[in-house]
């Protein structure tokens, strides 16, 4: 994978994890203000027609990160046979939280070093360390 494309497979990866702290940090100031205001309020309508789109679609990017790592799991050699269902559950199940881990483990550090068949283990080989 060129560098532009991990740094865009990055983006799309990080995107879960940010939109998380947006929603909710969204939530809880539209509660924060509901209880300072007694009155109606259309804020909750509003909120569900700008925020419902975009969770929708952090969705639908969900999905398919998990089909590209879980490709990449179980395709790479850099990963040991023992630790391929170790990562896949990984990221299956902790996704937004994995999958950032992952890119770095075995997607960026490879391309620091592409000639390194154990690039992914994030060792650099020999003739680099100092």
């Amino acid at each position: 994978m060129s560098r532009k494309k991990a740094i865009v497979l990055a983006i799309f990866t990080a995107w879960p994890f940010l939109w998380t702290l947006i929603a909710m940090g969204t939530i809880y100031g539209m509660l924060m203000s509901d209880l300072i205001r007694e009155n109606e309020s259309f804020a909750p309508f509003v909120f569900m027609l700008i925020m419902l789109p975009i969770h929708l679609l952090t969705m639908v990017d969900i999905i398919i990160l998990l089909i590209i790592y879980l490709g990449d799991v179980f395709k790479t050699e850099r990963i040991l046979k023992d630790k391929k269902v170790l990562w896949g559950i990984a990221l299956f199940m902790g996704n937004i939280l994995a999958m950032p881990i992952y890119w770095y483990l075995y997607i960026w550090k490879k391309e620091k070093y592409p000639n390194n068949k154990n690039s992914g283990n994030g060792v650099p080989p020999l003739s680099v360390r100092r």
